[in-house]
């Protein structure tokens, strides 16, 4: 390739990525180029329409694990101290930026009558 300067740029395409199959959202994308010594970096975010994927089919799940080991022990109307296991998966990772108005959450909400004792 030629040297890069203010009249000679390249453009670099890349075609043929596997794509993960749970998903991300929307968000750019950085790259870094350097010389064969890794020697004057340089930097750059995309710009333009954010980047994301939709989670591929299953990769979200929320259920209640329901094998007779993994508690529901006392499934009858009136028992008390039941535990029940809650199996999240997301199919994008959440994450949280620094600042105040960039947190990632969610909530679980449970049914009227119900508590939860403990999450972990």
């Amino acid at each position: 390739m030629d040297d890069i300067h203010n009249l000679v740029q390249h453009t670099i395409r890349i075609k043929s990525l596997t794509l993960p199959g749970g998903g991300f959202f929307a968000t750019r994308i950085g790259a870094q180029v350097s010389t064969m010594e890794d020697r004057h970096q340089h930097y750059v975010v995309s710009k333009g329409d954010y980047l994301w994927k939709q989670p591929g089919i299953g990769a979200t799940v929320a259920s209640l694990v329901s094998s007779s080991s993994d508690g529901n022990s006392r499934p009858f109307r009136g028992d008390i101290g039941n535990m029940l296991h809650v199996r999240l998966a997301f199919g994008a990772t959440l994450r949280h930026w620094p600042g105040p108005s960039r947190a990632a959450a969610f909530h679980v909400e449970l049914p009227v009558g119900y508590q939860a004792i403990r999450a972990s």
